[in-house]
């Protein structure tokens, strides 16, 4: 999470527990993956 986002969840939700979930953790990398892929492709 950026890092707003987890101060807006810590003011806002104190008794909330975050998670990170498998899929969007998945999700995250392989379009970082990509982007660096491009780029060297690019080159």
């Amino acid at each position: 999470m950026a890092g707003s986002m987890n101060e807006t969840a810590r003011v806002c939700f104190k008794k909330a527990t975050r998670v990170t979930d498998q899929f969007h953790v998945q999700k995250l990398a392989y379009s970082q993956t990509q982007k660096l892929f491009l780029i060297r492709l690019e080159k």
